[in-house]
C-alpha cells in the first residue's frame, strides 16, 4: 500500500507507511488511490473473460392432474404459496404444510429442501433433512402419500414445449 499527501500528490514524496507529510506540517498521509488509464489504441486488447450460460434443463411439477413449470429461480411448494395455492383440492391436502419444500437451482442442478414442513418431503423414499440435489425423474413426495412427478421437457428455440 503507498500514502501520500492529500495537499500536494504529485510532487510530495509517496511512503509505504501511515504517517504525516514531510513538507507539509500536521497533513496526514492518505492512501494513495490508483488512477484508471483506459487503454491505449495502440495496445494489445485482451477478450473479456466470458462464461458460457447455465444451460437449465425445463422441469415440470405434475400434482393434481395439473402441470407446472419450475422457474429459473425456483419454486416454493406449499398449500399456501403460488401457484400451488390456487390448484383445485389442494387446500384440502392438509398434511402438505403451508410453505413445504424449495426447489431451487445452483448452477446447472436442481436441489430441493424441507422448510421444516410437519409431515416432511421425500426423495425416493427417504426423508429429506438437509438441501438435497434432486433431478427429474426422482420420485418426490410431499406429507406421507402426496407423489409429485417431476419431469424435464424438451423445449424449442422459444422456450415453448416440444
Amino acid at each position: 500500500m503507498t500514502y501520500q499527501c492529500p495537499a500536494d500528490p504529485e510532487h510530495c514524496e509517496k511512503k509505504s507507511e501511515p504517517g504525516y507529510c514531510d513538507v507539509h506540517a500536521g497533513v496526514m498521509l492518505e492512501v494513495a488511490r490508483a488512477v484508471f488509464k483506459p487503454p491505449s489504441p495502440e495496445s494489445p486488447r485482451t477478450p473479456p473473460i466470458t462464461t458460457p450460460p447455465v444451460r437449465r434443463p425445463h422441469v415440470t411439477l405434475e400434482l393434481l392432474g395439473r402441470t407446472i413449470q419450475v422457474p429459473p429461480d425456483g419454486i416454493v411448494l406449499g398449500r399456501e404459496k403460488p401457484p400451488l395455492d390456487a390448484l383445485p383440492g389442494m387446500a384440502e391436502l392438509t398434511q402438505i404444510s403451508r410453505t413445504h419444500a424449495r426447489l431451487f437451482w445452483l448452477a446447472d442442478h436442481l436441489y430441493v429442501e424441507d422448510c421444516e414442513s410437519t409431515n416432511g418431503t421425500f426423495v425416493d423414499g427417504e426423508k429429506v433433512t438437509t438441501r438435497r440435489r434432486f433431478a427429474p425423474g426422482q420420485r418426490l413426495r410431499l406429507g406421507l402419500d402426496v407423489d409429485v412427478l417431476v419431469t424435464a421437457v424438451e423445449v424449442d428455440e422459444f422456450g415453448l414445449p416440444r
